[in-house]
């Protein structure tokens, strides 16, 4: 919900807006077009900072911390050599030949 309040519905009443002025026309391919991909990047911009907001904002309770803080103490996984990835990437690439073949 956090999200759709801080992003998406801002959004929506600005094109709703822009519509009711007369504009925009979003029965033009164009405009379509443009509007979407303008709205992408401000969505993102807007998911961005709303995610950066929330794991900077400290939590109360028995679980309480500030989420970001919390995952790099809890953080169980293993680092991976940028290695390992090459060499499997390679080996992907070499089954997908004899498939191929």
């Amino acid at each position: 919900m956090e999200i759709k309040s801080r992003v998406n519905y801002p959004i929506k009443r600005v094109i709703i807006a822009m519509q009711a002025r007369d504009e925009i026309d979003l029965d033009s391919l164009i405009h379509k077009f443009c509007i979407l991909w303008y709205t992408q990047r401000v969505a993102h911009v807007g998911t961005s900072m709303a995610v950066h907001s929330w794991n900077a904002h400290p939590i109360p309770g028995p679980h309480k911390g500030v989420p970001a803080d919390r995952t790099c103490e809890n953080d169980q996984t293993s680092k991976t050599h940028c290695q390992l990835f090459q060499h499997l990437l390679m080996q992907l690439v070499s089954l997908n030949n004899l498939v191929d073949h």
